[in-house]
């Protein structure tokens, strides 16, 4: 999408001070595009773990750099979870509700486009983002079941 963007800059600069004949959709596009690479990659960037943490005052609070990282990771999951659900909810009615009005827009190019279209993208990379930390917060609850499991084995096991 970025090498998309970056075409269309060009070729938008190009048309319009070499050969006068400026592109008034260019513009729009661009906003469009910027916007949805925004929600598509949200979901890919907290899967990698890349997006801002507080673990500075984590570590302050805890006093260790591990349970800093524990008390995090639980809290960023629970958070992110139910924030991603709230929105991806409040971005489909969003675009539901512009489905039901049959609201169209006006593009600089001259044609019209139903507004709920120029949504549902911002409601997908929030459903995959909601999809992300549920996925992450079984794993966490999976972990936690699996290390309980191992301390019991080796407490009956060193009993005998």
């Amino acid at each position: 999408m970025l090498v998309g963007m970056a075409g269309i800059m060009f070729v938008s600069t190009v048309f319009r001070y070499l050969v006068d004949l400026p592109m008034k959709w260019s513009e729009e596009a661009l906003t469009y595009m910027l916007a949805w690479s925004i929600f598509i990659l949200m979901g890919s960037v907290a899967r990698r773990g890349e997006h801002v943490k507080i673990g500075f005052f984590m570590e302050r609070i805890t006093g260790s750099p591990e349970k800093a990282q524990r008390v995090s990771d639980v809290l960023e999951n629970i958070i992110g979870l139910c924030i991603s659900i709230f929105l991806a909810y409040a971005a489909y009615r969003w675009m539901n509700v512009s489905r039901e009005m049959g609201t169209t827009l006006w593009s600089a190019a001259g044609f019209s486009y139903a507004d709920w279209i120029t949504r549902i993208v911002p409601t997908l990379g929030l459903c995959l983002l909601s999809l992300f930390y549920f996925e992450r917060n079984i794993r966490m609850l999976l972990s936690v079941a699996n290390s309980k499991r191992r301390a019991h084995h080796s407490d009956n096991g060193s009993m005998t």
